[in-house]
Protein backbone atom coordinates (compact mmCIF):
# COMPACT_ATOMS: atom_id res chain seq x y z
CA UNK A 1 0.00 0.00 0.00
CA UNK A 2 1.10 3.61 -0.98
CA UNK A 3 -0.25 6.41 0.95
CA UNK A 4 -0.16 9.94 -0.08
CA UNK A 5 2.66 12.00 2.20
CA UNK A 6 4.85 9.12 2.24
CA UNK A 7 8.07 7.95 0.74
CA UNK A 8 9.78 5.63 -2.16
CA UNK A 9 12.69 4.82 -3.17
CA UNK A 10 13.67 5.54 -6.84
CA UNK A 11 15.94 2.80 -7.89
CA UNK A 12 17.06 3.86 -11.35
CA UNK A 13 18.83 7.37 -9.43
CA UNK A 14 18.93 5.86 -6.23
CA UNK A 15 17.07 9.26 -4.86
CA UNK A 16 13.71 9.07 -2.19
CA UNK A 17 10.71 10.38 -3.66
CA UNK A 18 7.40 12.24 -1.90
CA UNK A 19 4.46 10.95 -2.76
CA UNK A 20 2.88 14.42 -2.09
CA UNK A 21 -0.61 13.34 -3.74
CA UNK A 22 -2.47 9.96 -5.47
CA UNK A 23 -5.10 10.07 -8.25
CA UNK A 24 -7.09 7.25 -9.55
CA UNK A 25 -7.25 7.37 -12.73
CA UNK A 26 -10.48 5.84 -14.92
CA UNK A 27 -10.52 6.55 -18.92
CA UNK A 28 -11.16 10.25 -19.02
CA UNK A 29 -11.80 10.50 -15.49
CA UNK A 30 -9.56 11.02 -12.14
CA UNK A 31 -10.23 11.20 -8.05
CA UNK A 32 -8.46 12.46 -5.61
CA UNK A 33 -7.54 9.33 -3.28
CA UNK A 34 -5.54 8.83 0.05
CA UNK A 35 -3.54 5.14 -0.63
CA UNK A 36 -3.52 2.84 -3.25
CA UNK A 37 -3.08 -0.92 -3.60
CA UNK A 38 -1.52 -3.72 -5.86
CA UNK A 39 -3.32 -3.51 -9.22
CA UNK A 40 -4.80 0.18 -8.92
CA UNK A 41 -4.30 2.34 -11.18
CA UNK A 42 -2.89 5.71 -10.41
CA UNK A 43 -1.01 8.61 -11.08
CA UNK A 44 1.33 10.13 -8.43
CA UNK A 45 1.46 13.86 -8.51
CA UNK A 46 4.74 16.18 -7.55
CA UNK A 47 7.38 13.51 -8.01
CA UNK A 48 10.68 15.93 -8.69
CA UNK A 49 13.51 13.57 -9.82
CA UNK A 50 11.33 10.73 -11.77
CA UNK A 51 10.79 9.87 -14.83
CA UNK A 52 9.29 6.84 -17.39
CA UNK A 53 10.90 3.99 -16.82
CA UNK A 54 11.92 4.53 -13.16
CA UNK A 55 11.41 1.69 -11.21
CA UNK A 56 9.64 3.15 -7.58
CA UNK A 57 9.75 0.67 -4.46
CA UNK A 58 9.35 0.32 -0.75
CA UNK A 59 12.86 1.92 0.89
CA UNK A 60 13.03 -1.21 3.02
CA UNK A 61 13.16 -3.57 0.00
CA UNK A 62 14.54 -2.00 -2.86
CA UNK A 63 14.19 -4.05 -6.48
CA UNK A 64 15.06 -2.93 -9.58
CA UNK A 65 13.31 -3.94 -12.79
CA UNK A 66 14.63 -3.75 -16.00
CA UNK A 67 14.21 -1.22 -18.52
CA UNK A 68 11.06 -1.25 -21.57
CA UNK A 69 13.04 -0.64 -25.10
CA UNK A 70 10.59 1.80 -26.93
CA UNK A 71 10.76 1.53 -30.65
CA UNK A 72 11.22 4.42 -32.38
CA UNK A 73 8.40 6.40 -33.40
CA UNK A 74 6.85 5.80 -37.38
CA UNK A 75 5.21 8.71 -37.45
CA UNK A 76 5.79 12.25 -36.34
CA UNK A 77 2.90 14.74 -36.58
CA UNK A 78 2.17 18.43 -35.37
CA UNK A 79 -1.26 19.60 -33.89
CA UNK A 80 -2.13 22.84 -35.12
CA UNK A 81 -5.81 24.18 -35.71
CA UNK A 82 -7.18 25.09 -39.33
CA UNK A 83 -8.71 28.52 -37.89
CA UNK A 84 -6.63 31.17 -35.39
CA UNK A 85 -9.67 31.49 -33.61
CA UNK A 86 -10.60 28.02 -32.93
CA UNK A 87 -7.07 28.00 -30.92
CA UNK A 88 -9.12 30.11 -28.37
CA UNK A 89 -11.86 28.14 -28.00
CA UNK A 90 -9.96 24.43 -27.09
CA UNK A 91 -11.42 23.12 -24.58
CA UNK A 92 -9.77 22.00 -21.42
CA UNK A 93 -9.86 17.88 -22.15
CA UNK A 94 -8.58 19.20 -25.47
CA UNK A 95 -5.69 20.96 -23.59
CA UNK A 96 -4.99 18.40 -21.83
CA UNK A 97 -4.57 15.57 -24.29
CA UNK A 98 -2.47 17.75 -26.36
CA UNK A 99 -0.09 17.98 -22.78
CA UNK A 100 0.28 14.42 -22.95
CA UNK A 101 0.85 14.10 -26.54
CA UNK A 102 3.54 16.51 -26.06
CA UNK A 103 5.00 14.97 -22.81
CA UNK A 104 4.90 11.28 -24.29
CA UNK A 105 6.88 12.77 -27.78
CA UNK A 106 9.56 14.36 -25.54
CA UNK A 107 9.59 11.13 -23.61
CA UNK A 108 10.20 9.26 -26.97
CA UNK A 109 12.95 11.98 -28.08
CA UNK A 110 15.12 12.18 -24.87
CA UNK A 111 15.45 7.98 -25.31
Amino acid sequence: CIKSGSYVLNTTTGEKERISRLVRMHSNSRSEITEAYAGDIVAIIGLKDTSTGDTLCDESKPVMLENMDYPDPVISMAIEPKIQKRSLRIRRREREAIKLLRALCKAFADR
